[in-house]
This record gives C-alpha cells, sequence and structure tokens, in this order.
C-alpha cells in the first residue's frame, strides 16, 4: 500500500498499491504484490516491485503524480521477459526523463543482474 495527505500531514490515508490477476486466472482473483524499489521523479513518484507466486515473480511499476491515483504497468525489456523465473529490479533512480533500476532475472540455470531503462509516467 502507499499512504498520502491532503492536509500536510495531519491525516493519512492508505491506498492500495495493486497487481493485475496472474495469467490464466480472471480478474479480481488476488495477486501478491510487493514494493522492491522507490524513486521521485519530475512527474511524480515511482514504484518498482513483484507480482505473483514464489518461483515466478514479475516485476510490476505503479506511478502516480498525486499520491492517491496509481496506474500499474508490467514492463517489458531486457532481463524482464516473461521467462521461467523470477526477476526483480531492487534498486531504482530517475535522472531527467529517464528511469534506471537494477535487480536481478532467476531462471532454472542461474541468476543474472538486470539493468532497465524506462521514462516515467505516462
Amino acid at each position: 500500500f502507499a499512504e498520502y495527505s491532503t492536509d500536510g500531514g495531519t491525516l493519512w490515508q492508505q491506498q492500495p498499491l495493486t497487481a493485475p490477476a496472474p495469467k490464466g486466472l480472471p480478474s479480481g482473483v488476488p495477486n501478491p504484490a510487493t514494493a522492491t524499489a522507490i524513486a521521485a521523479t519530475h512527474k511524480g513518484i515511482v514504484v518498482a516491485g513483484t507480482s505473483g507466486p514464489v518461483g515466478d515473480q514479475h516485476v510490476i511499476v505503479w506511478w502516480t503524480t498525486n499520491g492517491y491515483a496509481w496506474k500499474t504497468i508490467q514492463p517489458k525489456g531486457t532481463g524482464l521477459t516473461t521467462t521461467p523465473g523470477s526477476q526483480a529490479i531492487t534498486a531504482l533512480t530517475a535522472s531527467g526523463s529517464t528511469l534506471t533500476g537494477t535487480g536481478y532475472l532467476v531462471t532454472p540455470t542461474g541468476e543474472t543482474p538486470t539493468l532497465w531503462h524506462a521514462t516515467p509516467g505516462p
């Protein structure tokens, strides 16, 4: 979840960070998600995390411009494929209009580091 305040920090509200339903299951099926990295950008806040069952977790990214309306994507690219195994972005930074994340991809044959670049927000 994330928390936001509209009154300068006196009262706080929780906002759940949700993940899409796992492939092959109907929408509305709970999908475990965990935040693993966060960064402030010129367009708002970006949170990287993982979703899915242990052994088949994939990177998911949430972003917001106001703290209470969050958008969700499952990014693609080198090291973030849908191959068997788990992946994670464990460090995230923003510079100008570029996000850079580092993490790993774990497959049945081993672990590989990942470097991911993207443009934050819509």
